[in-house]
C-alpha cells in the first residue's frame, strides 16, 4: 500500500485476520508477524496453527521509502517502546508505532527524520500463500480456511501501486487519492470503508436487458469477494419497458439479492400501458428479496439471465413461476425453384396448462432482411406480421395482441396490433409452421421461439 507523504500527518496500516467459515474477529494470538533487525518480515503466522503464510518468493521490507525518484529499502531496525526505529541509505530514520488489539494489529508511520527527506512510502507488498479468493478493493484475500487482509485507516493511503504523484489512482481494485470524492462509481481501498455500496452499469446504450448486462454480471462476483453489497447498476423505465423486461430484471436481482436503481420520467408513468403491473412486480419481488424467500438452488436458476419467471403473491407467501422456452427452431432461408419461400415446420409437446401463445422470432447475419412473416400453429391459426426485419432485430409477443419490434441493440423500435385473436395453448403436441420473404443476403438466419410458462413453485416466508 502507497502513502504521500504530505504535511506531515500520521499513515496507518491495520493488518487483520479472520477466519474465513465465519468472518468472525479472532484474537491478535492467532497472528503472529515477525520482522527482523533488519526492517524486512520474517514471518506470518496465522491460524490456531500457527501456519506460516509469508511465501518465501522474495525479501519483504515491512516499509520502503523514496527519496526524489528513488525508492530505499530499510538497513536496520530495532523496537522499543512498541516503537519500530528503522533507518534507510542516506542517514534517513523512521519511526513506525505498533499495536495488538484483539481482532488487529495496527503499524502508523509517525514521523522521519529529516521530515522533508522523502515524498512517499510503500508498505510491503505482503506476499502471502492465500489466494483462492483475492478482495482486490477490501484489501482481504481467502484460502486455507483463513482469511487475511490490509486495511488503511487513512484517506492518504492507497491500495496497490503508486501510480500518479499526486497519489490519484483510477483504476478499479486500487484505491485513489482525492481531497473529497462522494460518489458510488469509483473503487477505492479506503472508500470501501465509507462506501455504502458500488453499482455500476448504465442504461444508455442498448435495450433494456442488453445494456452492459454481461458487465453487470461480471461485477456481482467483484462486489461478493470485496464484502460489499451486490447491486446491478442502473436501468431505464420508459413507456414502452415492459412487465416481462421488468421480471427479468429483478429474477437477476433476487437470483443475487443485489439492488438496483430504476430511472424513469414522469411520461413513462402516464404513457406505459403496463405501469400498475410494472409497480406491483417491483413490490412483490423486492419483499420476497428481502424476506430471504428464495431457496439456494432457486436463487441460481434466477442468477442466469436465459430464464425468464413471474411472481405471484399467494396467501402463504409467494408463487414462482417458471419460464419454459421450446426452440429456437431455425428457419432455413431458402426458395423453391417456382420462387416461394420454403417453409419450415416443427413439432413440441406442451405440458403446461392452457395459455396464450408467446413466442419470439430473432434474426442475425451481416445483411439483408426478413418482409412479411407468417406463423401458423397447428395448420389453423395463421399470423401474418406485416412488418420487415433486418439482421439483427427481434420480434416479440408476450401473449397479448400487440407485437414488439426491438432494433439491433435490443432497443426499442416500434409495436403494432394483431389484426386476429391470439390463439391459445392447450396441454399435448403441436406444430407451428414458418415463412417469410427474403432480401438482400441469402445468409440471413431466422430463430423462431416458444415461451410457456410452467407449474409454480410454492415460495415461503417461513
Amino acid at each position: 500500500m502507497a502513502t504521500m507523504k504530505k504535511n506531515n500527518h500520521h499513515v496507518t496500516l491495520l493488518v487483520m485476520l479472520l477466519l474465513s467459515a465465519s468472518l468472525g474477529a479472532q484474537t491478535s494470538e492467532e497472528l503472529r508477524i515477525a520482522v527482523n533487525d533488519t526492517g524486512y518480515i520474517s514471518h506470518i503466522e496465522a491460524g490456531p496453527e500457527k501456519t506460516d503464510i509469508l511465501a518465501s518468493v522474495q525479501k519483504i521490507p515491512l516499509l520502503r521509502i523514496r527519496k526524489e525518484k528513488e525508492w530505499l529499502l530499510p538497513v536496520t531496525m530495532n523496537l522499543k517502546d512498541q516503537t519500530f526505529r528503522i533507518t534507510y541509505p542516506d542517514t534517513i530514520t523512521a519511526h513506525v508505532t505498533v499495536a495488538e488489539y484483539p481482532s488487529h494489529v495496527t503499524f502508523e508511520l509517525i514521523s522521519v527524520n529529516p521530515e522533508d527527506a522523502i515524498t512517499a512510502v510503500i508498505w510491503g507488498p505482503f506476499h502471502i500463500t492465500l489466494g483462492e479468493t483475492v478482495g482486490e478493493i477490501v484489501g482481504v484475500v481467502r484460502g486455507q480456511g483463513l482469511a487475511f487482509g490490509l486495511q488503511a485507516l487513512n484517506v492518504k493511503t492507497t491500495g496497490g501501486k503508486l501510480e500518479f504523484e499526486d497519489g490519484s489512482i483510477e483504476d478499479r481494485g486500487t484505491a485513489a487519492f482525492h481531497v473529497v470524492v462522494n460518489g458510488s462509481s469509483r473503487s477505492s481501498h479506503f472508500y470501501w470503508h465509507i462506501n455504502h455500496y458500488l453499482n455500476w452499469g448504465e442504461p444508455w446504450y442498448e435495450g433494456f436487458r442488453e445494456s452492459m448486462q454481461e458487465y453487470r454480471i461480471k461485477n456481482q462476483a467483484l462486489l461478493a469477494r470485496n464484502y460489499l453489497s451486490n447491486m446491478l447498476g442502473w436501468y431505464l423505465l420508459t413507456a414502452t419497458t415492459t412487465l416481462a423486461d421488468i421480471e427479468w430484471m429483478l429474477a437477476r436481482a433476487a437470483g443475487y439479492n443485489a439492488g438496483f436503481a430504476l430511472a424513469s420520467r414522469m411520461e413513462a408513468f402516464r404513457f406505459n400501458p403496463d405501469i400498475g403491473s410494472i409497480l406491483n412486480a417491483i413490490r412483490e419481488w423486492e419483499t420476497a428479496r428481502h424476506c430471504g424467500v428464495f431457496s439456494p438452488s432457486q436463487r441460481e436458476r434466477l442468477k442466469d439471465p436465459h430464464n425468464e419467471f413471474h411472481l405471484k403473491s399467494s396467501a402463504q407467501g409467494w408463487i414462482l413461476y417458471p419460464y419454459q422456452e421450446y426452440g429456437p427452431f431455425i428457419h432455413k432461408t431458402q426458395v423453391q425453384v417456382s420462387g416461394k419461400p420454403v417453409l419450415s415446420e416443427w413439432t413440441w409437446l406442451q405440458k403446461e396448462k392452457k395459455q396464450p401463445l408467446q413466442f419470439v422470432i430473432r434474426t442475425s447475419g451481416n445483411a439483408g432482411s426478413v418482409d412479411n412473416p407468417v406463423i401458423v400453429l397447428d395448420h389453423e391459426h395463421r399470423l401474418h406480421f406485416p412488418v420487415q426485419l433486418e439482421a439483427g432485430m427481434t420480434l416479440s409477443c408476450d401473449g397479448v395482441q400487440t407485437v414488439r419490434i426491438y432494433d439491433v441493440k435490443g432497443r426499442f423500435k416500434e409495436s403494432f396490433e394483431l389484426t386476429t385473436d391470439l390463439p391459445e395453448l392447450n396441454p399435448g403436441q403441436h406444430t407451428i409452421s414458418f415463412n417469410c420473404h427474403c432480401s438482400g443476403s441469402s445468409q440471413i438466419k431466422v430463430a423462431v421461439s416458444i415461451k410457456v410458462r410452467s407449474k409454480g413453485e410454492a415460495v415461503v416466508h417461513h
